[in-house]
């Protein structure tokens, strides 16, 4: 699986933090793209090997209060 990210709004890391979960695990802790990035508009992509399934997969970001959360792709690939 890749999780496609990029920061359209916020310049400076800290407003967009969230975890983010796959069904049920966390796999990403106050995930901040712009902190990964270093910049807005630029794109970054997260793969995540290996994710099992019995045929649908959940993905849900937590914001941190006041906070919001974005995924801008995902990517499902066959193993």
């Amino acid at each position: 699986m890749h999780l496609h990210f990029c920061e359209t709004y916020f310049i400076e890391p800290g407003h967009e933090v969230f975890d983010i979960y796959v069904n049920g695990v966390k796999k990403f802790d106050n995930y901040d793209v712009v902190a990964r990035t270093g910049a807005r508009f630029k794109a970054n992509v997260e793969i995540l090997p290996n994710i099992s399934s019995s045929g649908t997969i959940t993905v849900e970001c937590v914001p941190e209060p006041g906070s919001g959360a974005q995924i801008n792709g995902i990517e499902i690939l066959k193993p």
